[in-house]
């Protein structure tokens, strides 16, 4: 049985939960939420050293990182295939996953996805940082 550690925000896992859907493939849902630290978790920790999602487990294999698990996938699952057969068309699929990577995902999972996800931290942060500025003024 396939369990994906993941969460909902994360475009990386939503990569993957793709795949597993394209290809028909049953998986076990293990929700991971960041706001929590549970990917910071010594137990995670051992499973993906990048404190990242998504993480595949298949059996005993442990596989991070999304692209990476899609190629795991489409290899050891080979229907249907999530990769063209032509090395053209394979060029053309590595440099769309590159680009995902590259620059949909900095400009969105890193700023906006982050952002939002953690505000609510930040905006405490802030708060306590400006309480404490203004004590130091009055002082």
């Amino acid at each position: 049985m396939l369990a994906l550690y993941h969460n909902d925000m994360s475009l990386c896992a939503q990569k993957v939960r793709v795949g597993l859907a394209e290809k028909k493939l049953d998986w076990e849902s293990r929700h991971l939420v960041l706001r929590a630290a549970e990917h910071q978790q010594p137990w995670y920790l051992e499973l993906n050293r990048r404190a990242v999602v998504p993480t595949l487990i298949d059996g005993e294999k442990v596989i991070p990182e999304s692209n990476v698990i899609l190629e795991y996938l489409d290899e050891a699952y080979p229907n249907p295939a999530l990769a063209p057969l032509d090395a053209y068309g394979r060029a053309r699929m590595r440099l769309w996953t590159k680009q995902l990577d590259e620059d949909v995902h900095d400009a969105s999972a890193a700023i906006l996805s982050f952002g939002i996800a953690f505000r609510h931290q930040y905006l405490r942060a802030r708060k306590n940082d400006a309480r404490a500025d203004t004590e130091c003024l009055q002082a």
